[in-house]
C-alpha cells in the first residue's frame, strides 16, 4: 500500500472513531479537548520535535520557546475553563492536602536551586498537569470524562504509531545516536517512551474490555468489542516492537491486579482486597532485599541485569548531592557542572537516574522523599474509598497506582513531561462534590467553553 494512502486511511479511521465517541450517551464537554491535546503531547513528541524546529531549539537549561508557548497557551485555556466553572481553589487544596504540600515544597525548593529560573519554568509546567487534571475531573461525570480522554488519546496515537513504523520509517524508527541500535518509536522519541504509551493505553483497553465482559447487565456492542480487540492487538504489536521490559512487566502487574479483584472473597470485602495488594507489594520489596529479585526478573525478560548501565550511576549521583535533607532544588540535579561531569564519565550521556525515588531524593532530599511517601499513602486511602463506592473504577485506580510505583523502580516518572506521572495525578486528585456541581450547574450547557 502506498504510504500516502495508508496515512489517509488512518486519518479517516481516527476521525470516524472520534466522531462516534462524541455521540456516546455519556457526553462530555468540548473542554475535554484541551487536556487531550496536552496528554497527546506527553504521549508522543513535543511540538518542536514534530515540526523539527531546529532553529528554535534551545539548550537543556533554556528549553524551547515554541514548546513553552504551546504549554503556556494550554495552561491558560485550562485556567480559563476552571474560572468559568468557578472551581474553588481553596476547596481543592483542602481536599488534597498532601498533594498541595508536595507541590508547595517543590516550589519552595526552587530557592536553593543553582538554576532557579529553569527550575521555576519546570515547576510551572508541573502545575499545568494539575490544571489539566482539574479540567477533566470537574466535568459533570468525571469517571466518564476520564474514560473518554483515554479512549480518544488511544484512538489518535496508536494507529498513527503503526502507520509511521510501517510506512514512514524515517519518522517511526530511529537509530541510537551512541550505539547505532535500531529502535521502533512510532509517534514517540524512544523505544521506552513507546513502551510507556503502550503501557497506559493497553492497560486502559484491557480494563475497559474486562469490565464490559464482566458486567452481565450490559449488552456488549459488537462494534465496540471489535474496536477493543483491534486496539489491543495493535498495542501488543507495538509493545513487542518496543522491547520495553519495564512497560511489559508493569502491564502484566496491572492485568493481574484487575483479575485478582474478581476473586469472590475480595469482591465481598473490597477493603481487604486493597490491603492484600499492598501486602503483595511489600512482599515483593522483601524478596527484592533478600534475593535480589529484580535482577532475576530483568534477566528473565532478556535484559542486562545492570539495567543497561543505569544502576552503575546510582552510587555516583548519591555522592554528588550537596545537601541530603533538601537536595539540589526542584528538577535541578541534571544541570550545569554535575551534568558535564556525568557526561564526561559515561559515553551514553545520562540525563536522569532512571529511578523515580532516587530522582526525588537528589532533587528534593529526604524531605521530598518523605512527602512523596505521605502522598502515596494519601492516594491509597483515596482509592480505598473509591473501591467501596465504585468497584470497577476503584480497581482501575489501584492497578494504576501499583504500576506507577513499580515503573519508577527503573524509570523516572514522579515529575516532568511523563505520561505515567500525568496518569498518577489523574487518579490522585480528589474534587469536592461542590466543584463538580459548580461545573454542571453554574455554567450553562450552551456556553462555548463546554458545548
Amino acid at each position: 500500500m502506498p504510504p500516502a494512502l495508508a496515512l489517509f486511511l488512518c486519518l479517516i479511521f481516527i476521525i470516524y472513531l472520534l466522531w462516534t465517541d462524541t455521540r456516546r450517551k455519556a457526553k462530555v464537554s468540548y473542554a475535554l479537548w484541551i487536556p487531550l491535546i496536552w496528554m497527546m503531547i506527553l504521549g508522543s513528541r513535543l511540538v518542536s520535535q514534530w515540526l523539527d524546529a531546529g532553529s528554535l531549539s534551545g539548550s537543556l537549561e533554556e528549553g524551547n520557546p515554541l514548546d513553552a508557548g504551546v504549554f503556556s497557551l494550554l495552561i491558560g485555556a485550562g485556567l480559563f475553563i476552571l474560572a468559568r466553572r468557578r472551581v474553588a481553589l481553596l476547596q481543592v487544596i483542602h481536599d488534597n492536602p498532601w498533594l498541595a504540600i508536595f507541590f508547595i515544597y517543590c516550589g519552595v525548593s526552587i530557592g536553593w536551586s543553582d538554576f532557579p529560573f529553569v527550575s521555576f519554568k519546570r515547576w510551572v509546567k508541573e502545575l499545568g498537569h494539575l490544571v489539566m487534571v482539574l479540567v477533566v475531573l470537574t466535568e459533570a461525570t468525571p469517571v466518564e470524562a476520564v474514560k473518554a480522554l483515554l479512549r480518544r488519546f488511544t484512538y489518535v496515537l496508536i494507529p498513527t504509531s503503526v502507520v509511521l513504523i510501517k510506512y514512514y520509517p524515517y519518522i517511526g524508527r530511529q537509530f541510537s545516536y551512541w550505539s547505532g541500535e535500531a529502535m521502533n518509536v512510532g509517534v514517540t522519541t524512544s523505544k521506552n517512551m513507546l513502551g510507556n504509551l503502550c503501557l497506559v493505553t493497553g492497560f486502559f483497553f484491557f480494563w475497559s474490555l474486562f469490565t464490559m465482559w464482566r458486567d452481565k447487565t450490559t449488552s456488549m456492542d459488537k462494534s465496540d468489542l471489535f474496536v477493543h480487540v483491534l486496539f489491543l492487538a495493535m498495542i501488543w504489536w507495538l509493545l513487542a516492537l518496543s522491547s520495553s521490559a519495564t512497560s511489559l512487566m508493569c502491564l502484566g502487574i496491572g492485568i493481574c491486579i484487575i483479575v485478582a479483584f474478581e476473586v469472590p472473597a475480595l469482591r465481598k470485602s473490597p477493603k481487604s482486597g486493597t490491603l492484600m495488594i499492598v501486602g503483595s507489594v511489600l512482599l515483593f520489596i522483601l524478596l527484592e532485599k533478600v534475593f535480589d529479585l529484580s535482577q532475576v526478573i530483568v534477566a528473565g525478560l532478556g535484559r542486562d541485569p545492570t539495567l543497561t548501565g543505569r544502576s552503575e550511576i546510582w552510587g555516583e549521583v548519591l555522592s554528588m548531592v550537596p545537601n541530603e535533607l533538601v537536595g539540589t532544588g526542584y528538577d535541578s540535579f541534571w544541570l550545569g557542572d554535575r551534568l558535564k561531569l556525568m557526561w564526561a564519565k559515561h559515553w551514553w550521556r545520562p540525563t536522569g537516574s532512571h529511578n523515580g525515588y532516587l530522582e526525588t531524593y537528589i532533587n528534593l532530599g529526604w524531605i521530598g522523599v518523605l512527602l512523596l511517601c505521605a502522598l502515596i499513602v494519601a492516594i491509597f486511602r483515596k482509592i480505598q474509598a473509591e473501591v467501596m463506592s465504585n468497584y470497577d473504577y476503584g480497581r482501575f485506580e489501584m492497578a494504576m497506582l501499583i504500576m506507577a510505583l513499580v515503573y519508577n523502580l527503573t524509570e523516572v516518572a514522579f515529575k516532568g513531561v511523563m505520561l505515567v506521572w500525568f496518569m498518577l495525578l489523574l487518579i490522585t486528585v480528589k474534587v469536592h462534590a461542590r466543584s463538580q456541581m459548580t461545573a454542571a450547574v453554574r455554567v450553562t450547557p450552551s456556553s462555548p467553553v463546554l458545548r
